[in-house]
């Protein structure tokens, strides 16, 4: 199977990409517009934001599949702990 087909590679993937998006990059905007002597501080706020909403909405594209395959195996109870499982682990305790 392709390695990146993988539910636990999927979920630490998307993941990943999740907490990119959380991070507030933006507030470095003032100090990344000086060091490449870019003048307009708004407008490259507005193209960090842009590409962290991208980024965003990749992790979340990623996760979806992996997520609903095991909410709809596991119980709604459990299901958080079987994907906290294989963030950390990098794979899905049924495959243990």
């Amino acid at each position: 199977m392709n390695k990146l087909k993988q539910p636990a590679v999927l979920l630490r993937l998307g993941f990943i990409c999740i907490l990119l998006w959380w991070i507030p990059f933006w507030a470095l905007a003032p100090e990344i517009s000086k060091t490449i002597g870019f003048d307009n501080v708004a407008l490259m706020t507005t193209i960090i934001m842009a590409i962290q909403t991208v980024i965003g909405v990749i992790g979340f594209l990623l996760v979806g599949k992996p997520v609903a395959a095991v909410v709809k195996q596991a119980s709604f109870k459990k299901a958080p702990g079987i994907i906290f499982y294989a963030i950390v682990h990098g794979k899905l305790k049924e495959q243990v």
